[in-house]
């Protein structure tokens, strides 16, 4: 029997800490996270799932996660795993998932954040936790289907849990030996934990997303000018101010 492993770190924001510190050369993965799981509070919100790395596999490992709320569990039942998948648009008609595919479903997903967790560091992720994403991968998945005007495609129906896995384990797949590799970051707000895709011109993107992450970095950012402004500072604004009128 083939066990799967969950990755390096008690919390994410261990993780954020040793950004600066962690020897790149060693591998990333195999101790478990500690999740917090989501109260009614939370779900209230409507800030269950976090759906803006801009990757499908990613998407899912925000599915333990959150701004402000360290590691999260949002897939706290079966019927969470199939509104994640219309959420994202997997599938229209999810199938269902028993407590078994739901625990399978938590470590595919722990297996593709330690991965992309070690690429975005550039280290060597841990071979059980590609192992991982290549055995749920195996899973055979129908083709894709025509349209009656014979211009677009369909994506295969996913009529099983274990379809819906290999679906999500295949685009890891992808994303981890595609052009986008090196664009594989981690959100730089000490309170964002989410793995996104940076696919800006520059490549050079800080966070998952301006909304919240980029506006809190930059009121704290001005805040901090502010709190370092001295009284000549505030007169020599207030000359230039006097000089363009």
């Amino acid at each position: 029997m083939i066990r799967f492993t969950s990755p390096d770190s008690d919390t994410r924001r261990d993780q954020m800490t040793e950004k600066a510190t962690t020897n790149r050369s060693l591998p990333v993965g195999s101790v478990p996270r500690r999740p917090r799981f989501a109260d009614p509070v939370d779900n209230a919100r409507g800030w269950r799932f976090i759906c803006r790395s801009g990757r499908l596999s990613l998407n899912f490992a925000a599915t333990l996660t959150g701004v402000g709320r360290r590691d999260t569990e949002r897939l706290t039942a079966s019927p969470l795993m199939s509104e994640w998948c219309r959420r994202v648009e997997l599938a229209a008609d999810p199938p269902d998932f028993s407590h078994p595919d739901l625990a399978a479903a938590r470590r595919l997903r722990e297996a593709i954040h330690a991965v992309a967790l070690a690429i975005a560091r550039d280290a060597l992720p841990a071979p059980t936790d590609v192992a991982s994403i290549n055995i749920f991968a195996a899973t055979p998945l129908g083709p894709p289907v025509l349209d009656p005007t014979a211009r677009t495609a369909r994506p295969p129906a996913l009529a099983t849990a274990h379809e819906v896995l290999s679906a999500i384990a295949r685009d890891a797949i992808e994303l981890f030996s595609g052009p986008t590799r090196d664009r594989v970051r981690e959100c730089e707000h000490e309170d964002c934990t989410v793995l996104f895709v940076d696919t800006s011109r520059s490549g050079n993107r800080r966070w998952c997303a301006m909304s919240p992450c980029g506006n809190k970095i930059n009121s704290h950012m001005y805040r901090a000018r502010q709190r370092t402004r001295s009284p000549a500072d505030d007169q020599a604004e207030h000359l230039n101010l006097d000089n363009r009128t």
